[in-house]
């Protein structure tokens, strides 16, 4: 079974994506990593970026911008507006968010005012990421053909 190959996500990498991103709008004021990017990078399959902007640009401007310099790498976006609530995403981008532009200001502004999960769960997300891992590391990327 063939697999593909991408670079290790590094600082490097996520560098010239956040560069990538700038180009297509200066008014970005803060992009975060989060997901399993940041708890289990080994294991990632993808990055997931939190973009937090003065006035968003179209959703296409980004993923091209993004897309020439991912190496390879799948990368999902959410785009937020200063100020807009990211929702339920926003737990796990507090506990697991790491800034990669701008501070943590802008992060806290748009997930505040969500209710903190419980102890229980927290505690049954944990297993569920775990058994997620434990399902990435038994699967390979297939070529595009599914061979």
């Amino acid at each position: 079974m063939k697999t593909l190959s991408r670079p290790t996500l590094n600082d490097a990498l996520l560098s010239k994506i956040v560069s990538a991103l700038l180009s297509v709008d200066p008014e970005i004021v803060a992009v975060v990593l989060f997901g399993s990017a940041v708890y289990a990078p080994d294991l990632a399959r993808d990055i997931d970026l939190l973009v937090i902007s003065k006035e968003p640009k179209e959703r296409e401007r980004y993923e091209d911008a993004v897309l020439e310099v991912s190496q390879g790498w799948d990368v999902d976006l959410v785009v937020h507006k200063v100020g807009e609530k990211v929702g339920r995403l926003s737990g796990a981008i507090r506990a697991f968010g790491r800034i990669l532009f701008g501070d943590g200001n802008w992060l806290w502004e748009v997930t505040s005012g969500v209710p903190v999960p419980s102890f229980r769960d927290a505690w049954r997300a944990l297993r569920r990421a775990e058994r997620l891992c434990q399902a990435a590391l038994q699967e390979t990327d297939l070529d595009e053909t599914g061979r």
